[in-house]
């Protein structure tokens, strides 16, 4: 599918069968005008990947409101400015946050 796209969002279930589904095949099936969205688990998708896609070129940027090692983002990731970062707020609600 990622070499169909241009903007990849990711939305699937966190466990054994969808870690590092995300990994450097996919990246590069994806593309140099890729766009990798994650919006489901941080273990999702394969951060060294991630970065060493970002660093290469190998796709275009990256929109995060997960990481594979939370609560810490990679200082790398941080730095760059093909990368959008957000901690995930999918809880934010009023009646979550009052719960």
């Amino acid at each position: 599918m990622a070499e169909a796209v241009d903007t990849l969002v990711v939305i699937v279930p966190g466990g054994a069968a969808t870690a590092g589904v995300i990994n450097a095949e996919v990246m590069k099936a994806l593309g140099p005008r890729g766009v990798i969205i994650n919006v489901a688990r941080g273990a999702v998708v394969d951060g060294q990947a991630l970065t060493a896609a970002l660093k290469a070129g190998t796709i275009l940027a990256a929109g995060l409101d997960v990481f594979d090692k939370e609560p810490n983002v990679p200082d790398e990731l941080k730095a760059m400015q093909n990368v959008v970062l957000l901690r995930h707020i999918g809880s934010a609600s009023v009646v979550t946050r009052n719960a």
